[in-house]
């Protein structure tokens, strides 16, 4: 037993405390008692640590999912940003992507033999590792022109592109429902 206003260790039996003269019989307490209160203190102490790092997981999680994303999405769009403008895929092909959501691919030594116009959907991922910019290019046609005969009949073209981060002049697509693959060089606009 210890003494509730000093804290000196009593004997069992005595009434009062030998250090400090308080009376003990109604101050006392077991030392059981004194062992339950400090395990359960240590308990709190211990839990307040938990929740402190519980707390600081959670923070990391979020940052994880949401600042970063917001990083990685703002890189992709300056990578993306290297897709827009005119590109020479060699054979007189000539392909301009714009920004606004439009495409045209002609031939440039003969505008009349082949002309197609439309629309086109983009989804780009950034791959770290091998630095490079990957693009699902999904053309929709709205019209084309072959030897002088415009069509209205709508094409899906799907082609897969991709920029090398070192070489941002340089795109190659392939066509989906083919083995074709077009070299393009960026023309200075």
């Amino acid at each position: 037993m210890y003494c509730r206003y000093c804290g000196e260790k009593q004997q069992a039996d005595a009434k009062f405390c030998h250090r400090c003269g308080k009376a003990l019989e109604l101050n006392m307490q077991s030392e059981n008692e004194r062992e339950k209160e400090e395990f359960f203190r240590r308990r709190k102490e211990k839990n307040k640590v938990y929740i402190i790092l519980a707390f600081l997981f959670v923070v990391g999680w979020i940052a994880v999912f949401t600042i970063v994303p917001i990083w990685i999405g703002a890189s992709i769009k300056v990578q993306s940003e290297d897709l827009y403008g005119s590109w020479d895929c060699g054979d007189n092909q000539v392909l301009y992507i714009s920004e606004s959501g439009k495409f045209q691919l002609y031939n440039s030594e003969s505008p009349m033999k082949l002309e197609i116009v439309g629309t086109y959907e983009l989804d780009s991922e950034y791959e770290f590792e091998e630095d490079y910019m990957e693009y699902d290019l999904d053309l929709y046609t709205d019209r084309y022109t072959v030897d002088g005969v415009t069509s209205d009949d709508l094409h899906l073209i799907e082609y897969d592109g991709v920029i090398h981060g070192s070489q941002t002049n340089q795109l190659l697509l392939q066509n989906k429902n083919s083995s074709n693959i077009f070299r393009c060089t960026k023309m200075i606009d």
